[in-house]
């Protein structure tokens, strides 16, 4: 049987070990990850999160040298992007999209994908997983509360065309 999800184990491992996990527990956390953590997107790699991370990661490896932080700035000398620097980059992204970034900012991202997945059908607990929502929180649903197709996968439905 094929793996389903080639290269997110071991990246997501690297990151264990990183953190200073024994390698003996290390399978034990990953085979707890759901299916919908490691997925593939063998379908539209260009927009696949988990491709992108592992050639991140080892295009970074050279000058990382012990540092743990995910994103590092660009210019040498190569230490961690603070939450300013990434919302610098994600404004940017925006700009870049045709986007007005007088209006929309770094944090609409996450507005705009959760959105997105809603009006796609995403369902709500599915949203809410993504976005890191608490279980209790209604404010999402009272907010776009209209009939809601099966769950799905969330990811799936913001970037279907």
């Amino acid at each position: 049987m094929a793996q389903h999800y080639p290269g997110c184990r071991e990246v997501i491992g690297e990151g264990y070990k990183r953190r200073g996990i024994t390698e003996e527990a290390i399978p034990t956390l990953i085979s707890s990850l759901s299916p919908g953590t490691l997925k593939q997107y063998d379908s539209t790699p260009q927009i696949c999160v988990a491709r992108t991370l592992k050639f991140y990661l080892t295009s970074t490896s050279a000058v990382r040298k012990g540092n743990e932080f995910l994103f590092l700035t660009y210019k040498k000398p190569y230490h961690r992007a603070t939450a300013q620097t990434i919302s610098r980059w994600l404004k940017d992204v925006l700009g870049r999209s045709g986007i007005d970034t007088s209006v929309f900012k770094a944090h609409s991202v996450r507005h705009a994908s959760t959105s997105a997945a809603f009006r796609a059908g995403a369902n709500i607990e599915c949203i809410r997983n993504a976005a890191g929502w608490s279980e209790k929180s209604n404010v999402f649903a009272k907010f776009y509360n209209r009939p809601l197709c099966l769950a799905e996968n969330f990811a799936e439905k913001v970037f279907q065309k």
